[in-house]
């Protein structure tokens, strides 16, 4: 693609995020609400910039600071709410789990900490397609199912999160 072009449509892509993003929150969007389509489509934009293939488990707002909230709703909600919009993104990439904050207002990722801890995220629907196949092809289950005298076309296997 020719960069001059390339560089155009990329211009235009950010002033209608912007001009999207004045628009909303000139209308007094509130803070607690979830995000916007357009909010989730910058999220995913931003992240898969940094991973290309992250899959995603979670992403919704990072709540504001409730002191900050309180404050602002005693003050009778007279002015736009001070906190910036911030996304809290669960991605998977490269077999690690990544906790993501996107400040939305400055278009960029404020935060990414790989998680450590016990667990795993839910399972993606893709995921959850693939370990439905897997015993279906494990030779131990299939001898096993061969065994009690069933079929394969008999065995339904599922995954549930």
């Amino acid at each position: 693609m020719n960069p001059i072009k390339s560089l155009g449509l990329c211009t235009i892509i950010f002033f209608l995020n912007f001009m999207i993003f004045s628009l909303v929150s000139s209308h007094g969007i509130h803070p607690l609400d979830s995000l916007a389509p357009f909010e989730l489509k910058q999220v995913e934009t931003l992240v898969k910039k940094s991973y290309k293939n992250a899959t995603f488990h979670y992403a919704g707002l990072d709540q504001p600071d409730k002191s900050e909230l309180l404050s602002w709703l005693s003050n009778g909600q007279s002015k736009n709410f001070p906190h910036v919009r911030v996304a809290f993104v669960i991605a998977r990439s490269n077999s690690e789990s990544h906790l993501i904050l996107v400040d939305l207002s400055r278009n960029k990722i404020i935060s990414d900490k790989i998680y450590d801890g016990n667990g795993y995220p839910m399972l993606t629907i893709e995921e959850q397609e693939s370990a439905s196949k897997l015993p279906l092809e494990y030779a131990q289950f299939i001898a096993s199912i061969e065994k009690r005298g069933l079929k394969l076309d008999q065995i339904i296997c599922e995954v549930f999160n």
